[in-house]
């Protein structure tokens, strides 16, 4: 078979919260949440057919705004290398070799054999051009957006109202280019209804001026709404990547940067979108405009790849966004677009770079035989970095990817047969170091493990003015970094989505290093603190990250492998391990609060309630001296010998859910680690991370009131006090020779 065409459809501020992939039902819909209600949910047939027809990765990450992703992208590097770590409004060039003397290569100049075509957002400068970057034909925009078109290059001024409407681009009273706006106002009302133009509170997305380079690489003059056949940026993206497409045989690799969602908002062609997405046509708000825009999207991708459906049959189509979505309006920067500010595009946290991912098959897509993609229609957990198209494209072409980049190939998720490491740990960045003239400067890089569980972030400290502070709250010049370490979970109102829960794991020291606080968390600190330290915080070979040390917290070694009592501080309770019913006087009135009939649970009958603590790495084992079992923690059910009873039988008759680590250290879930908390101990699980439990009264508060441990059964075990925090001491436990 011929060489695959490759087709690389790069959205702009589009994070999975907006873009919601529903895997299991292989639905993908357009929605937002915000404070004044949900605009959407609209389905996307287009995409969902892309999801259908691929494999969708659901911790893909981008960097966390658009410069440095499209850096990193189109040259399969980190940000810090390439000095492109935050758009400055300016012109944001990309350099012909990286801080640390490494030349630069773009995925054109890689991808010999192939023509190659990109169409939209360049935003790399203009000190070289996208065809002096080895790209064979490109038209587009130069710029990292339009928002600046409206204004400067019509004559407005820049410190009036930023909106462009129809009026006010009719009558330029403003405006220092008065015939260029009537020009621009006679070529829309010649392809829109009246109705649909009054109504469309910003036109700058049809004003823009198009950005064309020459077969010598030089950029030709720019063309306006009046030059143009197809006024819409979206629509005359698409058009240019239609038509080029359809002029070339393969094998072609053809890079769609598609100025859309980013703002300014406004309402697309109305033949693009469904009419119900805008309640009001003389008001739509802000987050019916952006569900829109999406559907848009949709509307001229499928466009795109109808017209080019006798060569979908042998193209790989990659969609990706280059950030998360941007949640507050730039017109009012203090107005949400979503139901929280400030947790999105251009920061650390995980809302500014999770992305959506699928990479299709179009001979899926077709019905026919896969061209490439073997592994589809599947959704895929391992972490993806936008990073990573660049050598998987390479490698899809038939190339031998290059391993001194630090893009890696995701190809062994698309093709089994392909055996090979892929990414372990996600890594994203930006920076704008602070310096003379720099008004919001900000230095913040992220970590994720491989089950992306667990993140930790690296940001620039800074007040609620965004003013640089040292650790004690006074300004400085200095560049001081500051940890923050969280849980990634769940987010219950978007299904696809994450938050980020934090833990107190981490003290800063005096010498600018943090200490491990939290033994339940420093093997997972220090394995990500170790990706960090591969890379830089910013364009400086010689920056680093802020050291973080190993507790200094030794366990008692008189408590090691010799008989020991441990017991609850608050209710004075010894940990139990359940048997036989006892008829004494301690222990006969059962376990903890409503849980069943215990053994040991108050005194130590038949020794069931000693312990050998035995060491196991940076962990204990903690063994029951007469049963020989582990101190559980739930899990898969097991077969083996030893385990496949299930869990503590109690002398009611109930039994719980069969046991991971009952009797062996199956998945690490019987190894736990003591937390010093005075005289005391937490006792946290290694794997889930949570407290050894007494059961109690079952507790409303945030942690812990989940219950006890759930199985993977879906059983949940009572209610438990300090399953998950130290509620009342419950959590709490003193270690005694008896």
């Amino acid at each position: 078979m011929a060489k695959p065409n490759i087709l690389i459809i790069l959205a702009d501020d589009l994070g999975v919260d907006v873009l919601r992939i529903n895997a299991g039902a292989k639905t993908v819909s357009a929605q937002v949440n915000s404070k004044n209600g949900v605009a959407g949910p609209v389905t996307l047939p287009t995409f969902g057919r892309l999801l259908k027809a691929g494999v969708h990765f659901e911790n893909a990450w981008a960097q966390p705004v658009c410069t440095p992703t499209r850096a990193s992208l189109w040259t399969g590097v980190q940000p810090w290398k390439t000095g492109l770590g935050f758009p400055s409004g300016g012109d944001d060039n990309l350099v012909s070799q990286t801080v640390t003397g490494q030349n630069v290569q773009t995925l054109a100049q890689s991808m010999v054999g192939y023509k190659c075509a990109m169409f939209g957002k360049w935003d790399l400068g203009t000190r070289k051009t996208p065809v002096e970057w080895g790209w064979h034909t490109f038209a587009g925009i130069f710029r990292g957006g339009v928002r600046p078109d409206g204004i400067t290059q019509y004559g407005f001024d820049p410190k009036g109202p930023s909106q462009v409407d129809f009026a006010r681009l009719k009558n330029p009273t403003d405006s220092t280019e008065r015939a260029k706006c009537e020009a621009a106002a006679r070529a829309l009302a010649a392809k829109y209804d009246a109705t649909f133009l009054n109504n469309n509170p910003d036109l700058r997305n049809y004003i823009w001026e198009k950005d064309t380079v020459g077969a010598d690489g030089k950029a030709k003059p720019p063309l306006g709404p009046a030059d143009r056949k197809h006024i819409y940026i979206t629509e005359d993206q698409v058009e240019d990547a239609k038509r080029w497409i359809l002029a070339n045989q393969g094998p072609w690799c053809v890079a769609l940067n598609l100025v859309a969602p980013h703002d300014p908002w406004h309402l697309p062609p109305p033949h693009t979108f469904k009419a119900t997405t805008i309640k009001d046509p003389t008001k739509p708000t802000i987050q019916e405009m952006l569900v829109a825009m999406v559907e848009s999207i949709d509307y001229y991708v499928n466009d795109l790849l109808t017209a080019i459906s006798g060569q979908l049959a042998n193209t790989v189509v990659i969609f990706v966004c280059d950030n998360g979505t941007q949640d507050f309006d730039p017109d009012a920067r203090s107005v949400s677009i979503d139901e929280e500010i400030g947790d999105d595009k251009a920061t650390s946290s995980i809302g500014g770079v999770h992305v959506p991912m699928i990479v299709a098959d179009g001979g899926l897509m077709m019905g026919g035989a896969p061209c490439y993609v073997k592994t589809a229609p599947r959704s895929v957990r391992a972490p993806v970095h936008i990073i990573d198209v660049y050598n998987t494209a390479v490698e899809i072409a038939g190339l031998s990817p290059n391993p001194a980049l630090d893009s890696i190939s995701f190809v062994p998720h698309l093709d089994e047969s392909v055996r090979k490491p892929t990414r372990t740990h996600n890594f994203s960045q930006l920076f704008v170091k602070p310096g003379p003239g720099v008004n919001a400067p900000r230095v913040g890089a992220t970590v994720s493990d491989t089950a992306s569980q667990y993140k930790l972030t690296c940001d620039l400290l800074v007040n609620a003015s965004g003013v640089p502070v040292d650790r004690s709250s006074q300004p400085t010049t200095a560049i001081v970094l500051d940890y923050k370490f969280s849980c990634l979970v769940p987010d219950p109102k978007i299904p696809g989505s994450l938050k980020q829960k934090p833990i107190d794991a981490l003290a800063p020291n005096p010498d600018g290093s943090y200490t491990v606080t939290d033994l339940a968390y420093q093997d997972k600190l220090i394995e990500l603190h170790g990706v960090l330290a591969r890379e830089r915080p910013y364009d400086d070979p010689k920056s680093s990250f802020p050291a973080i040390r190993k507790s200094l917290f030794v366990f008692p070694p008189a408590f090691l492998d010799k008989p020991v009592l441990i017991e609850n501080v608050e209710s004075k309770r010894y940990l139990f391990s359940d048997g036989p019913a006892l008829s004494r006087e301690r222990g006969a009135e059962g376990g903890w609060g409503p849980s069943p009939n215990v053994v040991g649970a108050d005194a130590n009958y038949y020794n069931r309630a000693l312990w050998i603590i035995r060491k196991a790495g940076e962990c204990y084992l903690i063994e029951n001296l007469e049963t020989k079992r582990y101190l559980f923690s739930t899990g898969h059910p097991l077969s083996g010998p030893r385990g496949a009873e299930g869990g503590w039988l109690a002398s009611s008759g109930f039994e719980s859910p069969k046991l991971v680590g009952a009797d062996a250290n199956y998945y690490n879930m019987a190894l736990w680690v003591f937390q010093p908390q005075g005289s005391a101990f937490l006792i946290a699980n290694y794997e889930t991370k949570r407290y050894a439990f007494s059961d109690g009264p079952a507790l409303s508060r945030e942690r812990g009131a989940e219950g006890g441990w759930l199985a993977s059964s879906g059983f949940e075990s009572p209610k438990a006090v300090g399953a998950d925090a130290n509620y009342y001491n419950r959590a709490l436990w003193v270690i005694k020779q008896p």
